[in-house]
């Protein structure tokens, strides 16, 4: 086996190290466990990762489980489109002024609450935080209906319906 190249990673970690408190967003993708700094993974092609260097990883996690459909669904990607479509191009996450959704399940043993509260202390009002009752790291699996409703109470609040004025305004 081939080893790894890195150096596209090594390089955005130092970057995203001055955007996001330890340069990750989850505990989990720091991979300190393993004696590494995080992989940059640009995409998914069917059963597999590849990363910003162009290394290429059998995916058997598959997200947990949000990746159902797997990478790439054209359905999927029909739908990031149409949200695409109508978020400003100013307004992306790592410019610090995009809205971040943080569900965090109450009884992850990887990702424990204070996480989420230490990201949004770091972020700011943009950081909506959602703790997922009865719910471990496989929180998608044990709350769907819980995860469900707060996905589209957020999505409102980001885009009212038609004629119903600015987020936050009464109809």
């Amino acid at each position: 086996m081939a080893s790894l190249t890195d150096t596209r990673s090594a390089e955005a970690y130092r970057r995203a190290l001055e955007l996001l408190p330890g340069g990750v967003n989850s505990p989990v993708r720091a991979m300190r466990s393993i004696g590494r700094d995080p992989l940059f993974i640009a995409r998914g092609e069917g059963a597999e990762l590849i990363d910003i260097d162009g290394n290429r990883f059998l995916d058997y996690v598959c997200s947990w489980g949000p990746l159902i459909h797997g990478h790439a669904h054209p359905d999927v990607l029909a739908a990031e489109r149409i949200a695409g479509d109508r978020t400003p191009r100013t307004e992306d996450y790592a410019a610090g002024r995009a809205p971040v959704l943080y569900l965090q399940p109450d009884h992850d043993p990887l990702a424990h609450v204070e996480n989420a509260q230490e990201y949004q202390r770091a972020l700011g009002d943009r950081v909506t935080v959602v703790v997922i009752p009865a719910a471990s790291h496989a929180a998608i699996a044990e709350q769907p209906a819980f995860i469900a409703e707060e996905l589209i109470k957020y999505a409102g609040s980001l885009w009212p319906p038609a004629g119903a004025g600015p987020a936050g305004s009464p109809p």
